[in-house]
Parts: C-alpha cells; structure tokens; sequence
C-alpha cells in the first residue's frame, strides 16, 4: 500500500485515469500559485486535457477563472459546464493582454497558470508576465519544445514583484487530495474512451489541436477477455508517448 494509490471507491477507469497524471499535475499548478478564495487565475489552454481540469480544481478552491484558448466547443466547455466566468479567444483577440488585464477587473489576474500546448513555444508564459498584476503569480505547466526559452525583462519583474514557479507534478498527498475532490463531484474530467486500435486517429487529432479534454485509450476490454492489441499499432506506443508529452498539454 505504500507504493500504489488507493483509488477511491464510485471512481470507474476511464474517469481516475486522467487524474492519477493530468489532475494532479494541474491540482499542484494551481496550489503553488498561492492564489486565495476570490482571487483571479487566468489559465491558458484551458480547453485542454490538463487546462479543463485546471480550471475545475481552480473553481472548486474558489477561485474566479479566466480561461484563454481558442474554438467555440472549447469555449462551451469553460464556460457553460466548467464554471469559468471569463473567456479569451487567443486567436480572435487582438490584444489578449489588454482583454485578460479588463476581465479581471481592469487590474489583471492575482496567477495564471499556463498549461498551453507546446507548439506556442513561450509565447503564452510572457504574455502572463504582462498581464499578472504586481506581486502575481506565473505558474509554468506546459512543456514547449524545442528548448524554449522564457525571456524576463528584469525592469519588468523587479518592481511589479512578480512570481515565477515553474510546477512539474505532484506528491502522494496531492495525488490523494485530487482524486477526493473528483469523488466529491467536484472535478470531472471530460475524457473519450476509445478503442487501441484507433490510437493513430487519436495522434492526429492531438497534432491538430482538435481533442477538447482528454482521450482515455482501452487497451483491455473486459468484454472480450481474449482481446490483444493488434501487431500493426504496437510501434505506435513509442509515437503515443511523444504525442504525449508534446501535444496533449
């Protein structure tokens, strides 16, 4: 019992999945940006695997959310079933600095938590250095590829006294903590099951930036016990992994 997770009892497979990594990923993000009840958090990608949950766990520490991202299914989500009160559309807006800075009050988020997918580089991270009001909180979540680099204009961050935390996952007590706040009712992820065999349409949906949530893949179906992944996807883990950790932030 010391080296597994006690999976709470109601929770089926496909709904503790995406917990055991996405949601306490973002569970911590959110922690570690110190932001109290009734503060803003502005979370970018919010419409993703690890930002719709961003977002719930966000909300149910009673925060007030602005969420950033981009299509009108994702937009839905946010903010009709998720809870957030605002939305920024990074792709129909024309300053999203100036938009995030006006629906928080005029004064910008007190955090912001940017779980955006790494085909955006930095981009995303230092337009929160602009828009966080003074003594903010940017916490970094998503992994751009290809080295990126965050450039801080030290006139910048000294005299607004911003925050940079950069938050990788968490420990077994956060792990235990998320997954109690989804027994609760409180965060549910918004996952599809499919079929192994369909894990190269899945690949691409991901690199197409189409997946609302989460995918769940049944590699095991309990209702055919004599099931085996077939041969010709069994090079695709390996592609699965990186689509992973490049895309599906």
């Amino acid at each position: 019992m010391e080296t597994v997770t006690p999976i709470p009892e109601g929770l089926d497979s496909a709904a503790a999945t995406p917990i055991l990594c996405a949601g306490v990923t973002t569970y911590k993000a959110v922690k570690q940006s110190n932001a109290k009840i009734g503060d803003w958090i502005a979370i970018s990608g919010a419409g993703g695997g690890l930002g719709h949950l961003a977002v719930q766990y966000a909300v149910a520490m009673g925060l007030r959310v602005i969420t950033i991202d981009t299509g009108a299914s994702k937009r839905d989500l946010c903010v009709n079933q998720l809870g957030a009160e605002k939305w920024v559309d990074f792709m129909e807006s024309k300053d999203l600095v100036k938009d995030v800075i006006e629906a928080a009050g005029g004064l910008g988020p007190q955090a912001s938590c940017s779980a955006r997918l790494s085909q955006l580089g930095p981009i995303p991270f230092s337009q929160a250095l602009l828009y966080l009001r003074p003594a903010g909180t940017l916490v970094a979540v998503g992994m751009p590829a290809g080295g990126a680099m965050l450039n801080v204009p030290i006139a910048l961050l000294v005299p607004r006294c911003i925050n940079i935390v950069g938050s990788a996952t968490g420990n077994r007590q956060d792990m235990a903590e998320a997954l109690d706040i989804v027994a609760q009712g409180k965060v549910k992820c918004h996952c599809e099951v499919r079929d192994w065999e369909e894990v190269n349409d899945v690949l691409k949906d991901l690199r197409a930036g189409t997946v609302t949530g989460r995918v769940v893949l049944r590699i095991a179906d309990p209702r055919r016990p004599n099931y085996k992944i077939p041969l010709h996807t069994m090079g695709s883990i390996e592609v699965l992994i990186k689509a992973y950790l490049n895309f599906s932030l």
